[in-house]
């Protein structure tokens, strides 16, 4: 799919915009972001024909290391570090936002002539907030989208809609394949709302539905609640597992617990499943020799790991972790918390 996206000419139909109003000069536009899901938007509008890029606005980036910091150095763009006091001093007709992270002020968006849009990688109002990729795969929704909107200075994800388009997410897609995908498609309707703005801007909605909030993960979001089913644990690591965020616990010496962080997760197909009592608790961790990982039981199901991390030790592959436990003997088992 990301590759379909990014083969298609997203910028034909700006050529020929451009070419029948010859008279009228590009849009002027200045682009705040920072992150990875910026680069396919300050891309496609570095590259377009529709668009002069008069300057790009990034959080505070001294050093040069955020991903549109970088873009801008290898393609010698002016990149100025926010700050919300201050007004741009080259003029422009367009602001365009995509994952900037900062509420920006109204005098701000006034100063553009055209106010300013926003490419948010869900269908609004639902996962508004910092992290609504992460947020669509943990609740394994099968379908998510992009949506352009007006900019709300008051908060966030909370503008008027000009356009949203809906993605199909597969069961095994990863967040960084998710992310990918979306960036390049908001890309492709950023361009697309640029080339028909006075005809989307007269016919922006409200948000219908009441907002659902995404918030921002942290490590204690990654740990494993075994007694849930493995579909919902998968879930949890195709939205975090990038972050090294996924763990569980296992005993060690007296009430003491040493976190494991798990390197790597596959569902267990039913035909796959350990010949074991129903009753076998959940948590219960045995190795499977000929699969060469551990096999953990869930409120539901099983899951394969290959590969752990206990603090303060090497990675180890799920045979030398066996070993460690004496879990290689048939009907051996240990538990993770």
């Amino acid at each position: 799919t990301l590759r379909k996206l990014k083969k298609r000419n997203f910028f034909c139909s700006s050529r020929r915009l451009v070419n029948q109003y010859s008279t009228i000069p590009p849009w002027k536009v200045g682009f705040y972001g920072s992150d990875e899901v910026s680069l396919s938007t300050l891309s496609a509008l570095n590259q377009s024909p529709l668009v002069d890029l008069v300057h790009v606005v990034t959080s505070p980036d001294p050093k040069g290391t955020l991903p549109v910091s970088q873009f801008c150095s290898q393609h010698n763009l002016k990149r100025i570090d926010y700050d919300k006091t201050q007004l741009p001093t080259q003029p422009c007709d367009i602001g365009v936002v995509v994952s900037f992270g900062h509420l920006i002020p109204t005098k701000l968006i006034n100063y553009f002539p055209k106010k300013m849009i926003n490419m948010h990688p869900s269908l609004l109002p639902k996962y508004r907030g910092a992290s609504p990729i992460r947020a669509s795969l943990m609740n394994n929704d099968i379908v998510t989208g992009i949506s352009i909107v007006t900019l709300s200075p008051k908060e966030f994800d909370k503008g008027k809609i000009l356009i949203q388009k809906e993605l199909p997410i597969s069961p095994t897609m990863m967040h960084s394949e998710l992310r990918d995908i979306l960036s390049t498609l908001g890309a492709q309707y950023i361009l697309h709302s640029l080339e028909n703005y006075d005809t989307l801007i007269k016919g922006a909605k409200e948000q219908q539905g009441k907002p659902i909030m995404s918030k921002k993960f942290y490590m204690d979001d990654g740990k494993v609640d075994w007694s849930q089913k493995n579909v919902d644990i998968y879930s949890k690591w195709r939205a975090l597992s990038d972050l090294g965020f996924i763990h569980t616990f296992r005993a060690g010496k007296g009430n003491s617990l040493i976190r494991i962080k798990i390197l790597s997760m596959e569902l267990v197909d039913s035909n796959d499943s350990p010949i074991l009592p129903s009753e076998i608790e959940y948590g219960t961790v045995l190795y499977e020799k000929s699969k060469k990982s551990l096999f953990i039981k869930c409120g539901q199901g099983w899951i394969r790991v290959s590969s752990v991390k206990p603090d303060s030790k090497n990675i180890m592959s799920a045979h030398n972790y066996a070993l460690g436990f004496n879990l290689l003997k048939k009907g051996n088992f240990t538990k993770f918390y």
